[in-house]
């Protein structure tokens, strides 16, 4: 028996355990399947592939290839792109093949430097490639973009390689022109000479684009390799995840947010990139626009079918804004405010006035214990030196 052949079948019970879920008929039976699935993953704690949401992914891209996984809308306008679960797999796997090619050559264990605007999808299918090719992924958001930052992050996070698009190359560059060490090719390599030079962002995605759509390179990593890296908005240390503590991360995110209802599309907003994803165990399509105001949020639920929307207090704050509410209290006396909605999240603990603001406007309650729920007695069942070492995002 193969390795790969070994890997598929550790992970194929709780791939199983999964769908089971999503096909459930009844409330009853959702509960028991849920039941099912925590009990097959605690019986097999570290044996659980590290690739876990690739290989969720893939089987969503084989059983319902045209299902819609991903819907990505521009800040300013309507336009939008669709991704369905078969254009996930395929582009994450061009990419993963496109990074251990020989002109990036990029191995096992080395890290990625991810410099991309949320909103992009690119950041999502990086990931993914990372996790395809055992590389470390490091988010870092543009909004946050310094010199010292760059540099902090190539040097504490033991950078290899920097992927950047041409809105961001010149900041890049000047905080890599004399590397604190050397850098594989990426956007940004490292050529013969001593100083960098880019690579075309339009090189890179026709390389992915000319790339095979299947990745073949299986690569055996263990339940304690690093698979994320980045530092902590608060005091600048690094945080590490490994394949074993992304892996219950993303469980448990998923069940947090299909304890009652299993989202059709989810808006998610300014959430990492690990509570994102998690919505994908179960199937849903994640939503991804950028949120300038609150008449932008209102205009966002009014014109898409989004039933489910997490995001963090700073946007649930924007109700707030007296005048802001009181200009769309005036516009919707002229057109009757419908959407969607079903279900609102924060992975952040809301107060009892915000809301209560919110129920008023939404007539929906806001899901803000997602701490508690990590620690809810029926997650017990889950290995201990596993449950406490999921590591924080800030």
């Amino acid at each position: 028996m193969t390795i790969k052949s070994i890997r598929r079948l550790s992970t194929k019970p709780v791939v199983d355990k999964l769908f089971n879920v999503v096909q459930s008929s009844s409330c009853n039976e959702r509960q028991t399947q849920l039941n099912h699935l925590l009990d097959t993953y605690a019986q097999q704690g570290k044996a659980i592939s590290h690739n876990l949401i690739n290989d969720v992914l893939q089987r969503w891209a084989v059983e319902q290839p045209k299902r819609e996984a991903l819907w990505m809308c521009e800040s300013e306008g309507d336009e939008s792109q669709k991704l369905t679960f078969d254009d996930i797999h395929k582009q994450s796997c061009r990419l993963a093949n496109t990074f251990t090619n020989r002109e990036y050559n990029l191995t096992p264990g080395q890290t990625v430097l991810v410099i991309l605007p949320n909103n992009a999808k690119e950041r999502v299918l990086l990931l993914l490639a990372c996790l395809q090719a055992g590389l470390i992924y490091c988010p870092y958001d543009p909004k946050y973009l310094t010199d010292i930052g760059i540099s902090e992050r190539v040097r504490k996070l033991s950078v290899n390689c920097v992927i950047t698009d041409e809105d961001h190359l010149e900041i890049v560059q000047q905080s890599t022109g004399t590397p604190l060490r050397p850098l594989k090719k990426g956007l940004i390599m490292k050529p013969s000479t001593a100083k960098l030079s880019p690579v075309s962002w339009n090189h890179l995605i026709q390389q992915v684009n000319n790339a095979e759509s299947k990745y073949t390179k299986f690569v055996n990593m263990n339940h304690n390799t690093p698979v994320i890296r980045l530092l902590s908005n608060n005091n600048n240390n690094g945080i590490e995840y490994c394949h074993g503590t992304l892996n219950l991360h993303l469980i448990l995110t998923a069940l947090w947010l299909n304890s009652n209802k299993t989202p059709r599309l989810i808006w998610m907003n300014d959430q990492n990139e690990i509570m994102t994803i998690a919505s994908w165990l179960f199937g849903s399509s994640i939503f991804y626009k950028e949120i300038e105001n609150l008449r932008t949020m209102i205009h966002t639920f009014e014109n898409y079918p989004i039933d489910t929307f997490c995001t963090t207090l700073t946007k649930y704050q924007m109700l707030e804004n007296e005048q802001e509410q009181e200009q769309e209290q005036e516009q919707e006396q002229e057109q009757e405010n419908k959407t969607n909605l079903q279900q609102l999240f924060s992975s952040e603990t809301i107060n009892s006035k915000l809301k209560t603001l919110w129920h008023s406007f939404t007539n929906l309650d806001i899901r803000d214990d997602y701490i508690g729920f990590r620690n809810n007695p029926k997650l017990n069942k889950f290995p201990n030196h596993i449950q406490h070492t999921i590591p924080r995002i800030s």
